[in-house]
């Protein structure tokens, strides 16, 4: 009832609710890129699937920008590039990409050297990362219910994860590579919000597509990987993992950045663990023991209580400044 009732006061209800909405079907949709890696994975690497992943969505999104220009104008930009900053706009959707892709490479090899559980555990210190990115380099505070709230969920995923954890075989070049996965995650929605000030989010997800794509394509390159699928079910596969998760989700959640801050985007990205877990335990009928369902609770009271605090929302006048989506 807090959380609503601040809302109105500072915002109408139709754009209360779009930003919400962009926030909820944004987590879905990225909830589902460990199955569509997964079927992937079932006819090329992993770095093979990445690249496919960035290719795609690069060519989708400019096929829509083709389709949108041969429309009539609307009476607002879709973007409110500032003078002089085009130079410092390309190097943060340079940093942008090349974070995401080196995240995602860096995951799917520590994959190969140490177990699901210990790399899950360890990609849930993002939130952490962020909260860290933010202080050391925009001098950002955090107050004590938000650092309550973001230490409920991330103590949610431990749970999750302590079952499996307890019987995997943990290599240390692995868990490395997971952590620092996640040291760059961290980064990713506060590069985000620089550039939210400067150009749309359709803009930020084709610039961040785009340069993704040019990094991971030397990797896949030297490691000799077979590039494309072979079959429907692998285009399937990674035309799914472009569309939903790079562009609907990695989109909306852009959206929704346009009112919540980068830190509770981040901690919020911890419920997608628990939306994978309850497709798979749908579509490939996995069990979900008691520890899942009580670190899901968990996960779920800490963003609520990372919710109530003053760091999660952002003021008026900073929406004021960010370009129409």
């Amino acid at each position: 009832m807090f959380y609503r009732v601040r809302l109105r006061q500072q915002w109408s209800a139709p754009v209360e609710l779009r930003v919400i909405l962009s926030l909820v079907i944004g987590l879905v949709a990225i909830s589902f890129s460990p199955i569509f890696i997964r079927l992937s994975e079932g006819e090329i690497s992993p770095y093979s699937t990445i690249f496919n992943r960035f290719w795609i969505a690069t060519v989708a999104l400019g096929l829509w920008n083709g389709i949108s220009a041969t429309r009539p104008p609307k009476s607002l930009p879709l973007s409110i590039e500032k003078p002089g900053n085009s130079i410092q706009t390309i190097g943060l959707l340079f940093l942008l990409g090349s974070l995401l892709s080196t995240s995602l490479m860096l995951w799917a090899w520590s994959l190969t050297q140490t177990s699901v559980a210990n790399s899950a555990i360890i990609h849930s210190l993002t939130p952490i990362f962020t909260a860290l990115w933010g202080w050391l380099f925009l001098r950002r505070q955090i107050d004590r219910k938000f650092i309550l709230g973001m230490a409920i969920a991330v103590g949610g995923t431990l749970v999750i994860g302590f079952d499996d954890l307890s019987h995997s075989q943990s290599g240390f070049q692995g868990d490395l590579a997971a952590l620092l996965s996640a040291s760059l995650l961290g980064g990713y929605p506060l590069i985000i919000e620089q550039l939210k000030t400067r150009i749309s989010s359709n803009e930020i997800i084709k610039g961040c597509s785009i340069v993704g794509m040019l990094v991971a394509l030397p990797l896949v390159v030297i490691n000799g990987d077979q590039l494309f699928p072979h079959s429907l079910h692998g285009w399937f596969a990674v035309i799914s993992l472009a569309v939903v998760c790079q562009i609907i989700g990695l989109g909306l959640e852009a959206i929704s950045l346009k009112r919540f801050s980068a830190e509770f985007i981040s901690t919020c990205h911890l419920v997608t663990p628990i939306l994978g877990s309850i497709a798979a335990w749908v579509i490939f009928e996995e069990v979900l023991t008691a520890d899942n369902w009580i670190g899901f609770t968990c996960v779920l009271i800490g963003i609520y209580v990372t919710l109530q605090s003053h760091s999660a929302v952002k003021p008026q006048d900073t929406i004021n400044s960010l370009p129409l989506d």
